[in-house]
């Protein structure tokens, strides 16, 4: 079983440059499931898509990214231990300190995956908080502005999103807040 919830802000399909999309965050409150309710891989934070027009390796004209502040736990982790690249595949790129915590980031690429293009090669960008939670604010913009200093390229963003993904097993999140602020 599959579960795939997820809310925000959706731009045109050709996305909107980020220098016009002003600053984006996300304030959330939540209570889950205990360890061990989700399957191979689930992610609680931001998720959206940016293409990047412009980039010289094809892989990364089309960017899937997650900003991961929490987790169910699973087989590969459990509920306080951050995800891995058993989880994520892809490589460690490094880490920046950003809303009261460290995130590290992994660049993967998927082969033949769907995608908001259809089937195809994309890049995936995860930025992973190294200590879960469930209340706070995600700064978007300032994530984007991070990976951009580790070299990663942002182009026109399609979609931000809160999401809640997980496969397997059994589970809940309750949501008693969530606002996102654009300005």
């Amino acid at each position: 079983m599959i579960f795939l919830a997820r809310v925000g802000y959706s731009w045109t399909n050709a996305g909107e440059d980020i220098k016009n999309i002003g600053n984006i965050s996300c304030q959330f409150s939540y209570k889950k499931s205990g360890e061990g309710t989700a399957g191979n891989y689930n992610y609680i934070g931001i998720y959206g898509w940016i293409r990047n027009e412009t980039a010289t390796d094809p892989n990364e004209k089309l960017v899937e990214y997650y900003i991961v502040d929490d987790w169910f736990g699973n087989g590969e982790q459990s509920e306080k231990t951050p995800i891995t690249t058993a989880t994520t595949q892809g490589n460690v790129l490094g880490t920046y300190q950003l809303d009261g915590a460290t995130y590290q980031v992994i660049k993967n690429v998927r082969e033949d995956q769907p995608s908001i293009d259809g089937n195809q090669t994309f890049t995936q960008y995860f930025a992973i908080r190294q200590s879960p939670r469930q209340k706070g604010t995600i700064s978007i913009s300032e994530h984007f502005a991070q990976w951009q200093k580790m070299g990663l390229a942002i182009g026109k963003v399609t979609e931000s999103s809160f999401l809640v993904e997980r496969s397997g097993e059994s589970g809940w999140l309750d949501c008693t807040y969530l606002k996102f602020t654009k300005n």
